[in-house]
């Protein structure tokens, strides 16, 4: 236990004398996360509606379903997807893939929904024909269901709600106009003396006074409602950039390796009595307890920094501390993992800081941490699933946004043990 305390007081030693370093680790993405953030915040105010996919069931099988299909159909930035995998989509099916993030919304037209709508309106329009003050309050059929992914961007919520909304008011108006005219036309063959009061009676009539919601969409986020929490900027941006500079270590990490074997520490430690999992377990203690350092900065940013000096929305972890705790000594330990094998393959201290530098930045740009995984092209989307900074990201996302605990996150955290393992493996049978 002595000679792994001393292994571990000397990976920090170094680290504390290398300033840049240090710079690298902390200072790098403290200030790439606010920069970014405010400008992120800024770009989302202004931006419209992107082309997304949306899962669609009618269950009405009538007019409003089919002119909320037809109107939304015929939108460019819309696209109703009304199978997945070659089966027809379910309410629970709905439920699910929203709530896990593969579709961004979904829609369910409620059955009977033409039925009930017209009824109202016939109801109302007698009402209002007979001159009757109805004081009671004015109930709306719940005919349309809108589900949100818990991780939906505001902006993209709305665009998205005012869109599924417009049709909605489309829909009822033809609705309307249909049923008056039957009911005209029913009156007309039946009494034309009823036929001249019923014209009257209608030109007494404000348009203000005509049925205005008869269909109400009902919006809510899919999954736990009780454990959802409103996604923002921050929400993203925290757990992505903590990731970021964790795999960052590669620089100093890599360095340290370099150094000692070209230096000549390696051979000398070797002579004494310390096995290379004990020098390996002191440098992967070291530089975990330096990732957990960058989580808790990022986190005291995006709780502290960003509402009270920045007037940005703050970050809602929920209450998986166990699972954020896991999710954050997994990707540590995958960075870690990294690090070494970039200082085991590098020959010189520039060599590992171009090339880990470089994969880092490609590993990030694949893994959402510039820009979320849903607005990427689907081939892109494929090979981002290669990154371990998607992996790691992924789980945060399904922690914060989505409050899911460890049974949800339990794929992407065994990939990012498992690079772990593979790459400390690969490293030690070159490297020992």
């Amino acid at each position: 236990m002595t000679k792994l305390w001393y292994n571990i007081r000397k990976e920090l030693l170094i680290l504390m004398r290398d300033l840049p370093g240090l710079a690298i680790l902390f200072l790098m993405p403290l200030m790439l996360i606010i920069v970014i953030t405010l400008t992120q915040e800024n770009a989302m105010h202004s931006l419209n509606g992107a082309n997304i996919d949306i899962l669609f069931i009618d269950h009405d099988n009538n007019t409003i379903g089919d002119l909320v299909h037809e109107g939304l159909s015929t939108s460019d930035e819309i696209n109703l997807i009304t199978e997945y995998k070659s089966k027809a989509l379910t309410d629970s099916t709905i439920n699910l893939l929203v709530a896990e993030g593969k579709f961004r919304a979904g829609i369910i037209i409620f059955e009977n929904t033409t039925e009930d709508a017209e009824q109202k309106i016939i109801s109302d329009l007698k009402t209002l024909v007979a001159g009757i003050e109805d004081n009671r309050d004015q109930v709306s059929i719940h005919g349309i269901q809108l589900l949100f992914d818990p991780a939906i961007k505001d902006v993209l919520r709305i665009s998205i709600g005012n869109a599924v909304k417009m049709v909605g008011q489309g829909a009822e108006s033809s609705l309307i106009t249909t049923v008056l005219f039957r009911q005209l036309s029913e009156v007309i063959e039946t009494d034309d003396s009823a036929t001249l009061m019923v014209l009257d009676a209608l030109q007494e009539i404000n348009a203000d006074e005509l049925p205005q919601q008869i269909v109400a969409i009902d919006e809510s986020y899919s999954g736990n409602q009780s454990e959802v929490i409103k996604p923002s900027i921050t929400q993203n941006n925290v757990p992505a950039f903590s990731l970021f500079a964790m795999f960052f270590i590669v620089i100093p990490l890599a360095g340290s390796l370099i150094a000692e074997k070209n230096e000549g520490t390696y051979d000398r430690i070797r002579t004494l009595p310390v096995s290379y999992f004990n020098i390996l377990m002191g440098k992967t203690i070291a530089y975990l307890l330096i990732c957990f350092m960058q989580f808790l900065l990022m986190a005291f940013v995006g709780i502290f920094v960003f509402p009270y000096l920045l007037e940005l929305p703050a970050l809602e972890m929920g209450n998986h501390y166990f699972s954020i705790f896991i999710a954050t000594l997994a990707s540590a330990l995958s960075a870690i993992g990294f690090g070494l094998l970039v200082g085991t393959y590098s020959s010189t201290h520039n060599q590992a800081a171009m090339f880990g530098a470089i994969l880092v930045v490609i590993m990030a740009a694949l893994g959402g941490i510039f820009m979320p995984i849903h607005m990427m092209p689907e081939n892109l989307k494929l090979i981002s699933n290669l990154s371990p900074l998607r992996w790691g990201i992924d789980s945060y996302l399904y922690i914060f946004v989505r409050g899911a605990g460890l049974v949800y996150i339990w794929k992407n955290l065994l990939l990012l043990f498992g690079f772990f393992i593979v790459s400390v493996g690969i490293a030690a049978k070159r490297f020992g």
